[in-house]
């Protein structure tokens, strides 16, 4: 099918790379309380410090404090469990997990990160010393990598860095696999956990399975960045670049993630966010009609911004009433949509161009078939921009249907209150004017049991 914008590997996915998406979802603390304290070095005497709760790879200030005599302390309502963060800037900051017991974290840095001590709390205690570890790792995966960077390509010096380089990330597997395994049931287990990687046969069985590690049905997934993190490096590693690969990847992750109502929420405004900004807006109508609107459930937590770019898909639902248009036929007269349907029972509104591979395909299969029934009509709607070009396909294919174009392409008027974002497009419309389906392709069209 031709759609309306082209989907370019490189583009796609640096746009999936850089894209920030933020999707807040609200959760209720209870009434206990909980402290987080420390010390911290002279330098941030006065200083704010904030704490943050993570969701979904965004963080929300929920409080601050000034730094008191090196000293800091947060007394909150217990907050829900999950990753924070303490931070002073946006480049200085800390994540810790939240598991609902006192935390005690000293700083002996005016950076955060560079050198602290976790005094209380065993999930961060486990957490720090797998972060340590892991940023001593990849130091040494740096320094690699700038050698490699300095020899041919294949060489056996450029081999040797490599297995290095695969040692090392063996090893940070095997010291990850041995803290989970030392410490069964800790939310660092479930979290951090959640990101082992395998080393797998081949490309197909890392796609297949690729979730194993993820417990879509534990509600922490969403207080975290794991559940973005994840779902970008599925669709960057593991999905074909067209429109059918985008909507079976999407479809996969969102029918794992139904197993909890608030990490299948966050994935789905996620997917709904990232595909109408990157597109293609095929992708988004997909996602809009199959999990909002066809059958979606109406109690489902989205963006308001969302919510109004669905209800625009809503109105062309089947059952609504089509949107009516006046438009010159390539003989120049008007077709008013009005009149037109009262002609037949039925009138199929065939979106199509002279240039589209699979419209050529569809046009003698949808003649054929609609050539013995006699309640249905054509009305085709070409995205054509080119008068001479448009008539000349028109005569040469003898196209038996009436067929109209105001030369604008995907800027048609007509295109736009309908919505297509590909062809060839099909809509079904009653004699009432009344849509009463919206096949995805002429094999569908022609299952209706309209006919």
């Amino acid at each position: 099918m031709c759609i309306d914008a082209v989907i370019q590997d490189s583009s796609v996915f640096k746009a999936l790379k850089l894209l920030v998406l933020p999707v807040i979802f609200f959760v209720a603390a209870s009434s206990s309380a909980q402290i987080i304290y420390g010390n911290t070095v002279s330098n941030n005497e006065n200083k704010y410090l904030f704490l943050e709760e993570v969701i979904g790879g965004n963080a929300y200030v929920i409080d601050s404090v000034r730094i008191n005599n090196g000293q800091y302390q947060f007394n909150k309502p217990e907050s829900p469990m999950g990753y924070y963060r303490l931070k002073y800037a946006e480049q200085n900051r800390i994540d810790f997990i939240n598991d609902q017991n006192p935390i005690e974290i000293n700083f002996n840095s005016p950076i955060l990160q560079n050198d602290l001590e976790v005094i209380q709390s065993k999930e961060n205690k486990i957490l720090w010393q797998f972060k340590y570890y892991s940023r001593d790792k990849q130091k040494e995966l740096k320094s690699i990598m700038v050698m490699q960077s300095h020899e041919e390509t294949g060489s056996n010096a450029w081999n040797i860095l490599q297995k290095k380089r695969d040692s090392i990330t063996k090893a940070k597997s095997i010291y990850l696999t041995k803290l989970c395994d030392e410490n069964p049931g800790t939310l660092f287990n479930r979290l951090v956990g959640a990101t082992q990687k395998e080393k797998y046969l081949d490309k197909e069985e890392e796609k297949n399975r690729f979730f194993e590690h993820i417990d879509f049905s534990d509600p922490i997934m969403v207080r975290s960045s794991i559940l973005p993190s994840v779902m970008m490096n599925y669709f960057q590693l593991h999905t074909d670049y067209s429109e059918k690969g985008f909507i079976e990847s999407i479809d996969r992750v969102l029918i794992l993630a139904q197993a909890n109502t608030a990490n299948y929420e966050f994935c789905l405004n996620f997917i709904l966010t990232l595909f109408n900004k990157v597109g293609p807006d095929v992708v988004f109508q997909h996602v809009v009609e199959k999990y909002l609107l066809n059958g979606g459930c109406s109690e489902t937590n989205i963006s308001d911004h969302i919510k109004m770019l669905a209800d625009n898909y809503r109105a062309i639902q089947p059952g609504n009433e089509a949107p009516l248009f006046v438009e010159k036929n390539v003989k120049k007269e008007l077709i008013d949509l009005t009149e037109f349907l009262l002609k037949k029972d039925f009138t199929i509104l065939f979106f199509w161009s002279s240039h589209c591979g699979f419209c050529s395909e569809s046009i003698p299969k949808l003649a054929k078939w609609k050539a013995n029934k006699s309640n249905i009509q054509v009305l085709g709607i070409s995205l054509d921009q080119d008068e001479n070009e448009l008539t000349t396909y028109i005569e040469q294919n003898k196209i038996p249907w009436e067929n109209i174009s105001d030369l604008k392409g995907w800027k048609s008027d007509i295109v736009l209150k309908y919505k297509i974002h590909k062809t060839p497009s099909y809509y079904v419309i009653n004699d009432k004017g009344i849509i009463m389906a919206k096949p995805a392709n002429l094999e569908d069209l022609m299952k209706l049991n309209l006919w």
